[in-house]
């Protein structure tokens, strides 16, 4: 069976499903949401949280995976 994915940008994305909705960021926490608290860390092979299992080193430490 296959399964339709897109990876894309909010901006992207939202261009082409302008009708698309979100939860309020309204949340109660003082949390600024406009600030991508991950900045950079794609571009970095440094793990920002623990991990007790690890792939193999000929495997980019965070290389994208899908599980069903």
């Amino acid at each position: 069976m296959k399964v339709p994915l897109q990876h894309t940008s909010w901006l992207d994305w939202t261009q082409q499903h302008p009708q698309s909705l979100v939860l309020s960021t309204d949340t109660g926490y003082d949390n600024d949401y406009n600030r991508n608290p991950y900045a950079g860390y794609n571009g970095s092979e440094q793990l920002f949280f623990p991990v007790s299992v690890t792939a193999p080193a000929s495997y980019y430490p965070k290389e994208k995976v899908i599980g069903l």
